[in-house]
């Protein structure tokens, strides 16, 4: 990411100036190996939707090794994190983060019944609300590192 962006008629963001290693987007940030780590950006607003575009991707047949949720902002009501298909069905609604109420600065490391279980489908990140429909505030970051089990790797 650049310091500097502006966006051109299009609705291309173009950056310019010194490049520097924030990433404001969901997405996956880093390899090394055969590990992937990715960024959620998880937001109160998005509870309860249908899969947002901040959910993102851990692939069947991948093993989620680690994840650790930052809070940002503290949340209103109690926070689980889980996974659910694409078509928006749930796997497991707290596999990853079982119900919590983040405050701001918490880090926590997550310990859910996903966490190294190999994946037998594509898993997409997904917060939800564990007591209420409308949680209204609330939103941080989740960092998830997999690997990935590709023969073709080793």
């Amino acid at each position: 990411m650049f310091d500097n962006t502006w966006l051109n008629n299009d609705g291309v963001r173009v950056g310019f100036g010194k490049r520097n290693t924030i990433n404001a987007d969901p997405a996956e940030v880093h390899v090394k190996g055969l590990i992937h780590e990715i960024k959620c950006d998880i937001h109160a607003a998005d509870m309860g939707a249908a899969i947002h575009q901040r959910f993102m991707q851990v692939p069947k047949d991948s093993t989620m090794i680690r994840a650790t949720f930052m809070c940002n902002e503290t949340f209103d009501f109690p926070v689980a994190i889980g996974t659910g298909t694409v078509d928006n069905v749930a796997i497991i609604l707290d596999g990853i983060l079982a119900a919590v109420t983040p405050v701001q600065g918490d880090v926590i490391d997550c310990t859910g019944v996903l966490m190294n279980t190999m994946l037998t489908e594509d898993n997409y990140i997904s917060g939800r609300s564990a007591t209420v429909d409308n949680i209204t505030v609330g939103r941080g970051q989740l960092v998830v590192e997999y690997i990935r089990n590709d023969l073709s790797d080793i």
